[in-house]
């Protein structure tokens, strides 16, 4: 009795420190939180030529994408005219497919809040070629 009395004391012993650790080091774990990056709109219209362009060419008119081997052709001397047959609808912005692909679509991965929000105000404003 004399040893199972021990065997369940140590046992007993090992399971109170564990949780006395557990809770400690749970209670001691902090984090800060990552607030998200500011979008800044321009107070102007959004300019297609000077907003928009620079966009597709950093992320979107490279090698092998959008440079002409794929629809949309977003090069900056052919962008405007194949964005706006059919990738835009001014009458439902958010719901455009150049901004839908980009928001939750297979482009997502590719674009910043910041790009998403300039293009979907672009739209909003009327898809000026400007």
């Amino acid at each position: 009795m004399n040893k199972n009395y021990r065997i369940l004391k140590s046992l007993g012993g090992q399971l109170i420190l564990r949780f006395m650790l557990g809770t400690i080091g749970m209670v001691s774990c902090t984090w800060d939180e990552i607030p998200p990056p500011e979008i800044e709109i321009p107070d102007t219209a959004i300019s297609f030529s000077d907003n928009i362009i620079p966009i597709f060419e950093a992320r979107c008119a490279t090698s092998s994408c959008h440079d002409g081997s794929w629809r949309p052709d977003l090069r900056s001397n052919v962008a405007y005219a194949e964005v706006t047959d059919g990738y835009v609808n001014v009458n439902s912005p958010a719901s455009s497919e150049l901004y839908t692909k980009i928001d939750g679509g297979s482009m997502d991965q590719y674009a910043t809040d910041q790009d998403r929000a300039l293009i979907l105000q672009w739209i909003t404003e009327g898809a000026e070629d400007n």
